[in-house]
């Protein structure tokens, strides 16, 4: 399985995760440029109530600064990331284009990750890209209302995250 950050990492070298917020029932990341600083992703993770009952252990390692993908590995716990839906988006708050520090439609990723043989929902997140990065082909449809309502209300979260 390719993750989001094998991705970045292919196209812009070493990065770092930044935790803007979180608590135990979602997280909002930052990932960036390790040498720079620049920034490449902001996702807002919401954690499934079904997924911490079911891995209370690995959650607590996330929660406490893990990335998913390392904790379930660690673990030996099998995860899959299920891309609902991937899109250039022109319309996105303001609040994204200050902290990619540039203009250009951001690709908007909705992204369910499934754990366990039985793969139940862990988590569900909305990734949000930098124009500069190209993560995959974007979907042929056109994006979920649900999905632009989720953005706009990250954006206004991301405003007000110092």
């Amino acid at each position: 399985m390719i993750l989001s950050s094998d991705v970045l990492e292919r196209q812009f070298g070493p990065t770092k995760l930044e935790i803007l917020r979180q608590d135990d029932k979602e997280r909002i990341i930052c990932t960036k440029v390790a040498a720079s600083g620049q920034v490449l992703e902001l996702s807002k993770v919401v954690f499934r109530p079904e997924g911490i009952a079911a891995f209370p252990k690995i959650h607590q390692e996330i929660v406490s600064g893990t990335s998913m993908g390392a904790a379930f590995a660690k673990a030996g716990v099998p995860f899959k990331r299920n891309v609902r839906g991937s899109y250039r988006y022109d319309d996105a708050p303001s609040s994204f284009v200050e902290r990619f520090g540039m203009q250009g439609p951001p690709t908007v990723t909705n992204v369910s990750i499934l754990v366990g043989s039985e793969s139940i929902p862990y988590a569900d997140i909305l990734e949000i890209y930098s124009p500069r990065v190209v993560p995959w082909e974007p979907s042929s449809e056109q994006i979920n209302p649900r999905v632009v309502t989720r953005i706009n209300d990250f954006g206004a979260t991301l405003a007000n995250i110092a």
